[in-house]
């Protein structure tokens, strides 16, 4: 028997990449919630080293109005929002499945 993410999955991959990328973030937005697995993932990739994070808010596909300058509104990945001591953090993670590393 497979697992419900599994047959989603295989569902899924006959459509197009922003659907996969969708289902991805998915899966993997309810892990951040997890303040000490956030709390990591900002030490190893943006160097930052919080402790005690409160009001963890995880989002996917959230649509921000465009800007001025902007044709077309914002919709990143994945949107954390996070609170530590009186300051509030928002992380915006955008996804993009078979896309090569770029060059530094």
């Amino acid at each position: 028997m497979s697992s419900a993410f599994n047959r989603i999955y295989h569902l899924l991959k006959q459509t197009e990449r922003a659907a996969l990328e969708d289902y991805l973030m998915g899966i993997v937005a309810p892990i951040f919630e997890q303040d000490e697995i956030l709390a990591r993932f900002l030490e190893r990739f943006a160097g930052l080293k919080i402790s005690r994070l409160s009001h963890i808010k995880v989002h996917t596909q959230r649509t921000y109005h465009k800007l001025e300058y902007h044709l077309s509104d914002s919709r990143p990945d994945l949107v954390i929002t996070f609170n530590h001591g009186s300051a509030r953090h928002v992380v915006f993670i955008e996804n993009k499945l078979g896309s090569g590393e770029g060059y530094l």
